[in-house]
């Protein structure tokens, strides 16, 4: 039972570190060609609007983890960056004994901006 425990809760957060690892792409993605808004601020992925790139970001998450995220712009560089964050229990469906739990997890995308900065 131990090891099936085990296989769960790993399995689920490398699950969800993959979801947010494409859901962050996507939204830079769609930040680096004009196509959304974005807020600069950290969003509750509860409560990003519709549309936004926040909300982009956090559309495709598992349901079971509660997620942030920040989308910025560095007009110098010319880079937009999206950062999805979440703690290891939220991420595991199972946090036997508490050994996921324990640390944030992180992803973060960065796409080069098309034309010209705002």
């Amino acid at each position: 039972m131990l090891l099936l425990f085990g296989v769960l809760a790993y399995g689920s957060v490398y699950f969800t570190m993959s979801s947010m690892k494409e859901s962050a792409q996507d939204a830079a993605r769609r930040m680096a060609v004009g196509a959304v808004v974005f807020s600069s601020s950290t969003v509750a992925c509860h409560a990003a609007s519709a549309g936004s790139a926040e909300w982009y970001a956090c559309r495709n998450l598992p349901s079971w983890g509660v997620y942030t995220v920040v989308a910025t712009q560095d007009c110098t560089t010319m880079d937009d960056k999206v950062v999805l964050t979440t703690t290891g229990g939220s991420a595991a469906l199972v946090d036997l004994l508490g050994l996921v739990g324990g640390r944030d997890l992180s992803v973060v995308s960065v796409m080069r901006k098309e034309g010209k900065c705002p």
